[in-house]
């Protein structure tokens, strides 16, 4: 039979543990409304606040760096998602995309595939994966991978920009034009408004 003080410590725990969530996903949620109000100061303190709880430290330190690299500062954004996954999760399947589609931005194809690499261990055959696969591949002008990765990534999400575009300018290199203009076609009926996509 558990004494009241042994009782009491659960309670204190699980109430605890309550109120760390809690707070954890209020500093997240202020930090998302700061960031799409553009108060770059005011966010970025709240997405530090949300990273000091558990069950919002994967998110708010994503977040994080996603609301730096979108206001230009890839530098912070790649020093946040490196620290991360050394010190604090290496295995973090999310965290690992982010940072290799970070990589990419910043025109990092070398670095970028490192993180691909522990990506496909982690999960071989998941979609976002594949689309950061392709992408790098077609930047190489290895044809046969970007196409079948991109075409795997497309399956799943048939709306993927950047993945579709990737797609068709890999068809024209190779001649398959009928192909390409498929993709074409189908991204302008996504995005009409977009002048590249009809170029």
């Amino acid at each position: 039979m558990l004494t009241k003080t042994v009782l009491g410590s659960f309670l204190i725990m699980a109430l605890t543990s309550t109120a760390n969530a809690k707070g954890g996903d209020e500093y997240l949620e202020q930090a998302k409304q700061f960031a799409s109000q553009r108060s770059i100061k005011k966010a970025v303190r709240a997405f530090k606040k949300a990273t000091r709880y558990s069950n919002t430290k994967e998110a708010a330190t994503i977040g994080l760096a996603k609301f730096l690299a979108d206001n230009k500062d890839f530098e912070t954004a790649s020093n946040v998602m490196s620290s991360y996954l050394k010190k604090e999760n290496p295995f973090s399947i999310e965290g690992h995309l982010f940072y290799a589609d970070l990589l990419i931005t910043r025109g990092d194809y070398e670095a970028s595939k490192k993180e691909i690499d522990i990506m496909r261990v982690l999960r071989p055959t998941w979609a976002p994966g594949k689309e950061i696969v392709g992408l790098i591949a077609a930047y190489e002008r290895k044809t046969d991978e970007a196409i079948s990765n991109l075409s795997f990534f497309l399956n799943e999400n048939p709306n993927g920009y950047r993945a579709r575009m990737a797609r068709g300018k890999t068809f024209l290199l190779i001649g398959k034009h009928a192909e390409a203009v498929t993709d074409f076609k189908i991204l302008s009926e996504q995005n009409p408004e977009d002048v590249t996509v009809h170029e």
